[in-house]
């Protein structure tokens, strides 16, 4: 792309781009992949519905935490809508999700570090929703696509998991 163009002020940001892209998703998306596959792969399903109670119950929690009592900005240039009152309730939504599904069945992960997975897998999430809401600002865009009419394109029901992937991967990784 950089040696076919004329422009080197478009082909650069092009170029870059594209490699983001490809990082991003192939990176950090593949360890949500990568959970499923892990040995011992009977506790693959319960990987994943961890991941998806963490995030699902922290983006909830700080929704309705934030709309009640949200007061404070937490980042106004990038994701106005998001307040510190949210974090806290998203984190604590969290806990919960991770702790739900040790209760559930994943009785092989001690009650301590599933309240420290759901605090990090919360807050990496949130750090993914606003990476991803700075791209779209940089970008100028609203919503990364129309897949989901209302709920802006993939990346934006990706965006958390993606960044939270990683932390669970790499928690399980060490954990065999």
């Amino acid at each position: 792309m950089l040696v076919r163009s004329r422009d080197i002020a478009r082909a650069v940001p092009a170029g870059a781009a594209t490699l983001l892209g490809a990082a991003y998703l192939g990176g950090l998306g593949g360890s949500m992949a990568a959970l499923r596959v892990l040995p011992p792969l009977e506790l693959g399903p319960w990987r994943l519905l961890l991941l998806l109670a963490i995030v699902m119950g922290a983006d909830t929690a700080a929704f309705f935490v934030g709309s009640a009592l949200g007061r404070r900005k937490l980042a106004p240039a990038i994701s106005p809508g998001k307040t510190v009152e949210g974090l806290i309730g998203g984190l604590a939504g969290g806990v919960l999700g991770a702790l739900a599904v040790r209760w559930a069945g994943l009785h092989s992960l001690p009650v301590g570090h599933a309240v420290w997975l759901g605090l990090g897998v919360s807050a990496l999430g949130t750090a993914g929703d606003l990476a991803e809401s700075l791209l779209k600002r940089w970008a100028g865009v609203k919503d990364s696509g129309t897949l989901f009419p209302g709920h802006g394109g993939m990346l934006d029901r990706l965006d958390s998991l993606m960044f939270a992937g990683p932390v669970l991967y790499y928690y399980f990784v060490q954990a065999r």
